[in-house]
Formats: C-alpha cells, sequence, structure tokens
C-alpha cells in the first residue's frame, strides 16, 4: 500500500537566502518574510534549490506529521503563499517548477562557459549614460566642491586642471552614443558656460533622442536672454545646485530667471549637510513655490551622524517597499547605480565611477573599448553586496540598494544598522 505523500514546492516569485545556517523567505509579492534556523529546514530547502528538483520535493505525509518543525515550516510557507502541497495522487509526475535566472546576453561568464563567444558583438547595447566634463574652469570657490562631486552629480573646479574637452571629441562621443541608443546624457564642468563651445555642444545635444541635463551652480547662471538662447530643447533639463549658505541676492536672481521660461525644465538640487540644512531648503521651496526638487546629502568629513540619519538604510526602510524577483537578480549580478554609466573628465579620462581608477583617455581609447574592458575585466558595474563584507553575509543584502559613491568615500560597504539577530526556529512576519 503506497504512502500518502504530497510535493511540497515553493513559489518562483518567493526569494530564498540561506547565509550563516539561516533562512530567510521574502515574498516579492506582498513583502512578507519568513525566517527559521532549524538545521532540517535549512537542509530541505538546501535539497528544494537544486538542479535536480528545482524548487520541488517530494514528501511523506508521516514525515510531516513527525516532525513539528517541517510540518510549522510548511503550514507558514503556505500561510505567507510563498509555496504550497499537492497530493501526489492528484498528480503522480513531478510538478514542472521554473526557476528564475537573471541572463546577461554577453557577459563575462557566458565568455568562460561558451568558447567563441563573441562579448564585443552587442556590447555597446549596455551604455545608457554618459557623463561629460567639458571643463573644470569656474570662478566661485565652494567649500563643498572637492568633495561633492565624488557622491553625486556635481559641478566641480578643477584647480589643476583647467583642460577643455575640445567639441570635436565631444562630436565624437555623441556620435556614438546616438548609434548605440544612450537615453541620458549629463553635462558638468565648473562653470559649464565658460565653456567656449557651448553653443556647438548644444547643437550637437538636440541632435541626440536622449535626456540631456545640464548642471551648474545657481551663481553661475546666465542671464535669461542667454538661457533662452542656449536651452530651447524639451529634453534638456537644467539642474540647479544649490548649496547653503545661500547668497538670497543671486539665488533670488537665480529662481527669476528659470521661472520667465516657463518651456524650460528646471530641477534644484539642494545640497545639505546637516537637518538646518533640510529646513534652509524647505523654507526656500515653499518662498518660491518650487515644483521640481532632490535632496542631496554631502558627507563634509564631519557630519556622519546626519548621513546616518538621512543616508544609511534600516530594515524597516528596506521592507517598507517591494521588491521584484527581477530586481533582485539584477542586484545580484550588477551595480544598478553604475552598470552602462560612463564618466569623461575634462581631461579625457574615462571612469566607470567618478571615484575609481579611470579605464582609459578618450584620445587614445574609444567608448567600444571602455565598455568591453568593464565588462570583462571592470570592477564598478559589477560591485554588488553578494561580493563585499559584511553585505555578504547579510540576508538583505540583495534587497538594499546596490553600493553606491557614499560607501566608496566612507570606506565602509553597510551603511544601515541591521544587526545580528537571533532568529527563532520559526519566526513569520507580515509586511503592512
Amino acid at each position: 500500500m503506497n504512502k500518502e505523500s504530497y510535493w511540497f514546492y515553493l513559489e518562483p516569485y518567493a526569494y530564498v537566502s540561506i547565509k550563516r545556517d539561516s533562512l530567510f523567505l521574502y515574498n516579492t509579492l506582498d513583502g512578507a518574510i519568513l525566517e527559521n534556523k532549524a538545521p532540517e529546514i535549512l537542509e530541505l530547502v538546501e535539497r528544494m534549490q537544486s538542479n535536480d528538483n528545482l524548487l520541488v520535493v517530494k514528501l511523506e505525509k508521516d514525515f510531516i506529521d513527525q516532525n513539528s518543525s517541517v510540518s510549522h515550516f510548511v503550514a507558514d510557507v503556505r500561510r505567507a503563499f510563498m509555496g504550497d502541497l499537492v497530493d501526489t495522487a492528484l498528480s503522480p509526475k513531478k510538478p514542472v517548477q521554473m526557476m528564475p535566472l537573471l541572463n546577461i546576453q554577453q557577459d563575462i561568464e557566458k565568455t568562460d562557459r561558451i568558447p567563441n563567444l563573441d562579448i564585443g558583438r552587442d556590447i555597446m547595447k549596455y551604455l545608457h549614460e554618459i557623463t561629460i566634463h567639458v571643463n573644470g574652469e569656474c570662478t566661485l570657490d565652494c567649500a563643498m566642491c572637492n568633495s561633492a562631486y565624488k557622491q553625486f552629480l556635481c559641478c566641480y573646479k578643477n584647480s589643476s586642471n583647467h583642460n577643455e574637452l575640445k567639441v570635436t571629441i565631444i562630436e565624437r562621443i555623441i556620435s556614438v552614443a546616438k548609434g548605440v541608443g544612450v537615453s541620458k546624457i549629463n553635462i558638468i564642468g565648473g562653470n559649464i558656460f565658460l565653456y567656449p563651445g557651448f553653443d556647438k555642444l548644444v547643437e550637437l545635444l538636440e541632435t541626440i533622442p536622449a535626456q540631456k541635463n545640464f548642471y551648474t551652480h545657481y551663481r553661475n547662471l546666465p542671464d535669461q536672454q542667454e538661457i533662452t538662447r542656449l536651452l530651447n530643447s524639451e529634453s534638456f533639463v537644467l539642474n540647479l545646485l544649490v548649496n547653503f549658505q545661500v547668497k538670497e541676492k543671486e539665488l533670488d536672481f537665480a529662481v527669476g530667471q528659470v521661472k520667465n521660461i516657463p518651456a524650460l525644465k528646471t530641477k534644484f538640487n539642494f545640497i545639505v549637510e546637516s537637518g538646518k540644512d533640510i529646513e534652509a531648503a524647505q523654507q526656500l521651496i515653499d518662498r518660491y513655490r518650487i515644483e521640481e526638487y532632490t535632496y542631496k546629502p554631502h558627507f563634509n568629513g564631519g557630519n556622519l551622524e546626519f548621513l546616518r540619519e538621512n543616508v544609511f538604510i534600516t530594515q524597516e526602510k528596506i521592507l517598507a517597499s517591494r521588491h521584484s524577483m527581477k530586481d533582485i537578480f539584477k542586484k545580484q549580478k550588477v551595480n544598478l547605480f553604475d552598470f552602462g554609466h560612463m564618466v569623461i573628465l575634462n581631461n579625457g579620462d574615462i571612469h566607470t565611477n567618478i571615484d575609481a581608477e579611470k579605464i582609459g583617455n578618450i584620445t587614445e581609447t574609444t567608448l567600444h573599448e571602455a565598455v568591453y574592458k568593464e565588462m570583462t575585466g571592470g570592477r564598478n558595474w559589477r560591485r554588488t553586496r553578494e561580493d563585499v563584507e559584511p553585505c555578504k553575509q547579510c540576508h538583505y543584502n540583495l534587497l538594499c540598494p546596490s553600493i553606491s559613491n557614499y560607501e566608496l568615500i566612507l570606506g565602509r560597504n553597510n551603511l544601515c544598522d541591521i544587526m545580528d539577530k537571533n532568529v527563532a526556529s520559526g519566526t513569520l512576519h507580515f509586511v503592512a
């Protein structure tokens, strides 16, 4: 007489993490999490994850009934809608379960597995954003100048390098960008309006169907007539950088210039270093009725507690958002902040991250060669939390945002307050 049995399976939308003798399940549909440290449960789930089982195993009813940890785990999984039981009498053959898998068509791992694969064939499709520093000249003397640009997109006065990127080089960059479908181009410098080829630059940018972002300090903004003449395309976005303490008369002038050009898309970037700065920024937003704005926290070397409050991630913040299986697998393979992004400095140096070593110079290295070099041997596009301590030991590492420039500047990978916990043998959390 055949024993009563079931097919026990986990849903493909349930993210499974086993680290440090601990199991973590996350329902990507509703945010519920299930944690367990029972050795028999870890062994069971590890068996389910094998290529032979594909998240489906056969369990005898007697085995479930006689093992309280297993029966409780199965009940929790079903209650969290992350899996179920199917009577083998109704389905004698093992159900087919598809395990999700991220596929980067021409990635470096595939070249190791498939002989003679031409990684260069379609590699340029990964390039989607280019930041161009056109010059380094600026007459201002901002305290944040030498550090802010390393943390987020910001103007930068390069006192030791007043080079200007030749228009002919920019023309070649835009030609390549247009050919491969780059979707975003950022124009930065010291004072970009001092760039002698600015008119030609704007003319070139109008030929590419991408979003064009111009970054300038509010004190460097030219008059209304000049802005209208230079920036008159619907695909242009003017990003005004505002640091504190503000020069009120100059900010009044800048706001007046952009407000009087309704067709000009303007976004205010408030560079904040303290709670006081945030309050001051909010007052400016209210006073000028600013609709498009963002806060850019800046680490100045002495405000770590401010970053801890406004940049560091918490378990509550992570679970407050929904994370799709697609997003999770992306972060397992690539850094979402850096992937597909090239930075070209005003001296021609090419970086895949402004805080990393250069990978070439645009006068000697083509963008195709730069992308190939990063894809086959670079570290920035592939800098993931799966590869660094202590994040690689944390269940939340693929739910967290990718490693950003803040981590690089601070010299630590875990900008979080997620501490080790003693997980009970079966703990189920439903997140609203």
